[in-house]
């Protein structure tokens, strides 16, 4: 059974707010964890006004983090996802979005989370294109749309919108009907939606005091990990060296070509085809244990030098 938690963060003014937002969201992940180390996590934070706030949120099992910038400056998205799970980002070319493929025992399942403003219109046309490649979809988010189909006291342009799309097209199902998210009025806009094909065994809210929306902490059944196992990679670069050499005078030739002024496109073009052959020379195994590249003497250097830095920065901000 895998464990999923959904979290919907607003703004804070203070350093001292984002500190608190920053520890509170790890000790949300950290618990999730140390109830049954054999269930993995996937977070999910949209509407994360937070400016400022560090992008990676440390835990004893550091999950791999997608993010996507908001349409306005109070917004965006980000999905954690545990790194014991084998995860490939779905491309989505639209802000205030960010989706994952899952694999897990020759299921795949596509987890998204979406935040759309209150005067944005729902992305109703990217919900629908993804049944057309995915079986099994998760869309977790804050959608702003109030209808009283999901419990909501109140009916709004998208709340209607959204609930006659629903019904044409019985795509998606409200697994959290009538669960009061928001602390600011008594309303559902954080919504969970799955296809058909998955069932949740419980959805429920948890108590949080770092946003004025609460958590939502769903079970996915029919979704097993047996053992504490982790998907480890291994690059080949001494293969990495023969194929950049192979290729490198023809690198070299383009560059020429490339015009003064389109110097940075043939960089981004330059810098995915280096993504591009480090994938096609890596493979990936299961491992019941994980071990750290670097040893415990390094370990303990890097994390005094992060207390210097974290200590240099904030003396200077003061």
């Amino acid at each position: 059974m895998q464990e999923c938690s959904f979290v919907n963060t607003r703004s804070t003014s203070t350093r001292e707010d984002l500190t608190r937002y920053k520890n509170e969201v790890t000790n949300l992940l950290t618990r999730r964890n140390n109830n049954n180390n054999t269930k993995p996590n996937m977070s999910n934070t949209s509407d994360n006004r937070t400016k400022g706030v560090p992008k990676t949120i440390a835990t004893k099992q550091t999950p791999s983090t997608l993010f996507n910038d908001s349409t306005n400056p109070h917004g965006g998205v980000v999905l954690a996802v545990d790194k014991k799970l084998n995860s490939i980002q779905i491309k989505i070319d639209q802000l205030n979005i960010v989706a994952v493929q899952l694999i897990i025992k020759n299921q795949t399942c596509a987890i998204v989370s979406i935040y759309s403003p209150p005067n944005e219109l729902l992305p109703i046309q990217i919900m629908s294109s993804l049944t057309k490649n995915f079986k099994n979809i998760i869309i977790v988010g804050d959608l702003n749309a109030k209808h009283p189909n999901w419990g909501c006291t109140s009916i709004n342009h998208k709340g209607k919108i959204l609930a006659e799309w629903l019904d044409i097209n019985e795509m998606y199902e409200i697994q959290n009907q009538g669960m009061k998210t928001s602390l600011r009025s008594d309303t559902t806009i954080d919504l969970v939606l799955t296809t058909p094909t998955i069932a949740l065994s419980q959805c429920t809210t948890l108590p949080y005091t770092g946003s004025d929306h609460l958590p939502i902490f769903f079970d996915l059944s029919g979704i097993n990990l047996q053992g504490n196992s982790y998907i480890i990679s291994k690059t080949y670069w001494n293969i990495y060296r023969i194929l950049l050499t192979t290729i490198s005078s023809y690198i070299q030739q383009e560059n020429v070509k490339a015009l003064p002024d389109n110097q940075f496109e043939w960089f981004t073009s330059f810098q995915q085809l280096l993504h591009a052959i480090k994938q096609r020379v890596t493979t990936f195994h299961m491992t019941k244990q994980q071990r750290s590249t670097i040893s415990p003497s390094l370990r303990a250097l890097l994390k005094h030098k992060h207390y210097l830095q974290n200590k240099y920065r904030h003396n200077k901000l003061e």
